[in-house]
């Protein structure tokens, strides 16, 4: 899984560098992260991850932007098991 996340945190960081960090598929690499985030049990990265996106995508995207509303309940449920698990 290592080095799934390596190649997710890579793209992520290509992404940004070609297209900039509000670009919405910058957004939807960053949202994939999480995910891979949570999966090797770095919940306080993907939450913190979450939360800058949902606020770059709530500043960027238009209203009821299907991404937002992903991310938004991706951070629900990320967080929420993060607090179930004490963190």
């Amino acid at each position: 899984m290592a080095s799934a996340l390596q190649l997710y945190e890579e793209t992520r960081a290509g992404y940004e560098r070609v297209l900039g960090p509000d670009h919405p598929d910058t957004l939807a690499r960053c949202a994939s992260l999480t995910h891979v985030y949570y999966a090797v049990g770095r919940l306080g990265d993907a939450t913190t991850l979450l939360r800058d996106t949902l606020a770059r995508c709530e500043r960027t995207l238009p209203p009821g932007d299907p991404l937002t509303q992903t991310v938004r309940e991706s951070l629900t449920n990320i967080a929420g098991d993060d607090e179930h698990r004490g963190g």
